[in-house]
Order: structure tokens, then C-alpha cells, then sequence
């Protein structure tokens, strides 16, 4: 339980900012990797349909993502934009980090609604196999995981839906 009191919610400022330096150091892995599927991808002949394949290729972006997030909270509590700003990640209504089960849980429910929106538009792109629901289906997804992060900043716990989905919450740093 609590050392003396109960950790004190991350602050919306903080918790941007600690996104925000993820997210750049994300940005800089997935545009690098980017540039070499796109050298490669043109090279590789494949019977799969384009959007299987361009799916093949997203998870080989996103899964290192998962895995590296989810390393990070599993190991320290913490993600390097977390660490920076001061924040770690407890288990609701104590004061430890949460097993690496349950930052699994967190990480793919955070990430999930992105992976899904993102194969949703390749099948909506791809000419041979569009679907008239596809595009609906990534407004729905993208409209969760934006409800999900608004949670954070609208809840005075400040707990995002993968947050309530882990029984987590970011906290300060004692």
C-alpha cells in the first residue's frame, strides 16, 4: 500500500509533455524504418493483397513499438518521457509499479486502437478489396482511443482508458 499517503496523480502538463517526448522518439524509429520498408517494399514480390501486405509491414513498425513501451513500464514503471517529466506508473490504489502482465495489458490497450485504424485505412485504400465499412470503422476506433486519452485530462484521477482497462494510473515520482 501507501508509505505515508497515496501518490499524487500526474498533472495534465506533465503527462502531455512525457507523451509528446515518446511520441518524438517514436516518430524519429518509425520514420527511419519507414524510409527502408520503402526502399525494400517496391523490391519484394508478393501474391498477398496490398493491404495484407502493407499490414505485415505495419506490425513490423508497431510490434517493436509495443514491446519497447511495454519493456520500459514493465522494467522501471516509467517511459523515457515519463522519467524525464518525473512520472511513473502504479498500481491503482498503491504505491507499485505494475507487473509485467499488467503493463501488457496497458500497452495494448493503447495501442491496439491505433494498429486497428491503421490496417482499416490500407483495406479502405486498397482497390481490390475496399469495403464500405472500413473507413466508418477507423472514425469509431480513432474516436475511442482519442475518448480514451481525454479521460486523462477530464478525470480527476487522471486515469486514461488503458489506464481504467489496467487498474493503473501515472503518478509523480516520490
Amino acid at each position: 500500500m501507501f508509505a505515508d499517503t497515496p501518490p499524487t496523480p500526474a498533472g495534465r502538463k506533465r503527462r502531455t509533455l512525457a507523451g509528446l517526448i515518446d511520441l518524438g522518439i517514436v516518430a524519429v524509429y518509425v520514420v527511419v524504418l519507414g524510409m527502408i520498408i520503402a526502399v525494400v517494399f517496391p523490391l519484394v514480390s508478393t501474391p498477398l493483397p496490398s493491404w495484407v501486405a502493407m499490414a505485415l509491414a505495419l506490425a513490423f513498425i508497431e510490434t517493436p513499438i509495443g514491446v519497447w513501451w511495454w519493456r520500459q513500464e514493465a522494467t522501471t514503471g516509467t517511459t523515457i518521457g515519463k522519467r524525464i517529466e518525473g512520472l511513473r506508473v502504479v498500481v491503482i490504489g498503491t504505491d507499485e509499479a505494475p507487473s509485467s502482465l499488467r503493463c501488457a495489458i496497458r500497452v495494448v490497450a493503447q495501442l491496439l486502437p491505433w494498429g486497428l485504424a491503421h490496417i482499416l485505412l490500407l483495406v479502405a485504400d486498397d482497390p481490390q478489396t475496399a469495403q464500405p465499412w472500413a473507413l466508418p470503422g477507423v472514425a469509431v476506433i480513432v474516436t475511442i482511443a482519442i475518448v480514451s486519452i481525454a479521460a486523462a485530462y477530464v478525470r480527476p484521477d487522471r486515469r486514461a482508458g488503458y489506464d481504467l482497462v489496467a487498474n493503473t494510473q501515472v503518478v509523480m515520482m516520490r
